[in-house]
């Protein structure tokens, strides 16, 4: 009876809160991520150091992956939890994929254990490490059996979508996020469980931070990026909650060799062939295809989902109660990590460029 009495006053709860949801003020926002913008504003290393903050909501984190011959390794280094970014707590989440299986670790630290640099990026998380100035960098990790030692060579031009925040309401939240590098040749080695193995291929690093809710600010995102030959091309697909007229943000960079080409919000999205997945409760595309209409890049490109390499509900770690709670008030927050093969043609500045190529790509649905 207890159990019942429990049940019903969460729903009851559950009631009022999404009725509060659905008749609160639309708000509004400012910049959005729209419109050409390389050139038009600068930066500098300081855009990739640390923008520490007192705001309970801050978060921070610094991204980067590699793609080698036969395995690929991502690692996110966090200032917070994005999920209780109020605690403090750093946290670092370093990831092994290959073709037998994905290796998964994700380690959060005292606050003392953090440190990183006002002026550049130099973060620090107990001994794992990220370094550079925009043009090289070098990432070193030593988490559960798994090392890394990666130098990061740039060979595009830093970049970021507008000014590169996404600011709301009266412009004090914000969501901000710089491509500091869009594309890398990258040295190193890896070590799994002891033994080292030296490794070169091609990689990405870029950096988010704000202050805004990301759960209840932002409905669902997409991520990717494409290398074919010397074609680069970085995009994200950002869906806003109800409350900012269900507003979708779609900044997109391509460049060739190291020259960026186009730049603006002139693509269209189109995920496709949705699939169950019991895992997450949720459904995940089998498809994703890029429709450009730039005045310097036409085209489609399809990206058929080869692998999961990632896929997780965002509430893993929580009680039972918290879960429940979230998927009764939220949904169910789910994160994927998608391996793909794109295939299609562009159209740059009269050129045309025939795609065919494995590709990354992610999903985050915060509902």
């Amino acid at each position: 009876m207890r159990t019942q009495t429990f049940v019903l006053m969460i729903a009851s709860v559950a009631a009022l809160l999404l009725i509060s949801i659905a008749i609160q003020p639309k708000k509004d926002l400012i910049d959005p991520w729209h419109g050409a913008s390389y050139g038009q504003t600068a930066y500098s290393a300081r855009d990739d150091a640390s923008h520490p903050s007192d705001d309970p909501d801050h978060f921070e984190w610094w991204y980067f992956d590699a793609q080698f011959e036969e395995c690929s390794v991502a690692v996110a280094m966090h200032a917070t939890n994005v999920s209780n970014p109020g605690s403090r707590r750093p946290h670092i989440e370093a990831n092994l994929f290959c073709p037998n299986g994905t290796t998964r670790i994700v380690k959060e630290y005292d606050p003392a254990s953090f440190s990183a640099s006002n002026e550049t990026c130099d973060v620090s998380i107990a001994g794992n490490r990220a370094q550079g100035n925009l043009s090289d960098y070098h990432l070193t990790v030593d988490e559960g059996g798994l090392g890394m030692d990666l130098w990061f060579d740039s060979t595009v031009p830093s970049w970021r979508p507008g000014t590169g925040a996404i600011r709301f309401g009266d412009g004090t939240d914000q969501f901000s996020w710089f491509v500091a590098v869009p594309r890398a040749s990258v040295n190193g080695t890896l070590t799994i469980n002891g033994t080292r193995f030296n490794v070169s291929g091609i990689g990405y690093h870029d950096h988010n931070w704000g202050n805004v809710p990301l759960f209840t600010e932002i409905s669902e995102w997409y991520w990717g990026r494409v290398y074919s030959g010397n074609l680069t091309l970085i995009y994200a697909d950002i869906s806003l909650d109800g409350k900012y007229d269900q507003t979708v943000v779609s900044p997109m960079m391509v460049a060739v060799g190291d020259r960026i080409v186009s730049d603006g919000s002139g693509f269209s999205l189109l995920p496709s062939g949705f699939i169950p997945d019991s895992a997450t409760g949720n459904r995940r595309p089998s498809r994703i295809s890029l429709v450009l209409n730039e005045s310097h890049a036409t085209g489609r490109i399809d990206m058929d989902v080869l692998n999961v390499t990632d896929g997780r509900d965002l509430t893993e770690g929580r009680s039972g109660i918290e879960r429940s709670v979230i998927h009764l008030l939220v949904g169910h927050p789910t994160y994927y990590r998608f391996l793909s093969y794109a295939a299609g043609n562009l159209v740059i500045d009269g050129t045309k460029y025939s795609i065919g190529e494995d590709v990354i790509s992610e999903q985050i649905k915060m509902r």
